[in-house]
């Protein structure tokens, strides 16, 4: 059955042509794949987009992954589903079945799993399988709402974008740990001249720790951690005063930087992740919706799919 089955995908895999793009698609492996996110994906992408509202960029953290597919390890064997929204309670809010499809993905009732069933990385063989059958079954019941290429192309293009807004932020929060470090040092070794042995050596650094994922509080208020302060009336007036200047300008460069990487981000969310032409030779490893195909995967995987 097997062997059947890829001389049937060879023969139906052909590129979408420009009308054909509105069109149904087989939920192969290719199209479930090419969305998808594993269980420390969706944590990082949602931590992502939280960060994104916090920073004043016109996105909705709620919404943000609205679209990806999830593969969810039930009792039954490995289902993918449309995520909504990530809970509070580490727990994932997907789409349920819909009664019919013109009610269409807003119409759909929503399930709610634990985070822990969603599965740490790819698949296996035997789980694409069941996945694929399972996809395809209640697409032939009408439970669940076709998958589009536009949709596809939307979601894939929305998630690469909160991927390189993630790497943004991690470079940004690495840059900015270096660059706090250097300057208590610079300060602790400015105190223990002015006041030689009175400085304990060794003393912790107020940075986030590198071994932390960076959070919305530290890129939010970057420009607002406080450097260490001296004690009371350890400084001179001229003393104090310089070391206000080099604060300030400390913070203004700061502030500069924040700006920058506002405008990264911006131009992340604003550019397209790829051309035209990559696009394309994506195409030709989607199907088309094709009943016949749907039922000769679901017989493929013995009847597995739910």
């Amino acid at each position: 059955m097997s062997y059947t089955m890829e001389q049937d995908r060879a023969a139906k895999r052909r590129r979408l042509t420009t009308s054909e793009t509105n069109a149904r698609l087989l939920p192969l492996r290719d199209v479930l794949s090419s969305c998808m996110l594993n269980r420390a994906e969706v944590v990082a992408l949602t931590r992502t987009a939280v960060q994104l509202e916090q920073l004043g960029l016109p996105l909705k953290a709620k919404t943000a992954l609205r679209g990806a597919l999830i593969p969810i390890a039930t009792p039954a064997g490995v289902i993918f589903r449309r995520l909504q929204r990530m809970e509070r309670s580490n727990k994932l809010r997907v789409e349920g079945p819909v009664g019919s499809l013109s009610m269409g993905l807003l119409g759909s009732a929503a399930q709610t799993f634990p985070l822990s069933w969603v599965l740490p990385s790819h698949p296996s063989s035997q789980q694409w399988q069941q996945a694929e059958a399972e996809a395809a079954e209640q697409r032939l019941r009408g439970t669940a709402v076709h998958f589009t290429v536009n949709e596809i192309r939307f979601t894939v293009m929305r998630l690469l974008q909160l991927a390189k807004c993630h790497e943004a932020l991690e470079c940004y929060c690495r840059q900015h740990q270096h660059q706090q470090h250097q300057q208590q040092q610079q300060q602790q070794q400015r105190q223990q001249q002015q006041q030689p042995g009175s400085a304990e050596p060794n003393q912790p650094s107020l940075a986030p720790s590198s071994s932390l994922p960076p959070t919305a509080a530290v890129v939010a208020n970057a420009s607002h951690l406080p450097l260490a302060a001296p004690a009371a009336n350890s400084l001179c007036p001229q003393d104090h005063q310089n070391q206000q200047h080099q604060q300030q300008q400390v913070l203004l460069q700061q502030m500069l930087q924040d700006d920058c990487l506002r405008d990264e981000l911006y131009g992340i969310l604003t550019v397209l992740p790829w051309s035209d032409e990559t696009w394309a030779s994506l195409t030709p490893r989607m199907v088309p919706w094709d009943t016949t195909a749907a039922e000769a995967l679901l017989a493929a995987a013995g009847g597995q799919g739910q």
